[in-house]
């Protein structure tokens, strides 16, 4: 996983995680693996 950088770009990282999650709950799993 990249690593999150700084800035509104957090935000925007983790706002595309919880859409992806909504539609792949196994997603969501792995991202909170990964941070």
């Amino acid at each position: 996983m990249l690593l999150p950088a700084p800035g509104d770009h957090v935000l925007h990282h983790q706002r595309r995680w919880v859409w992806i999650s909504r539609k792949r709950p196994s997603v969501s799993a792995a991202a909170s693996v990964s941070s």
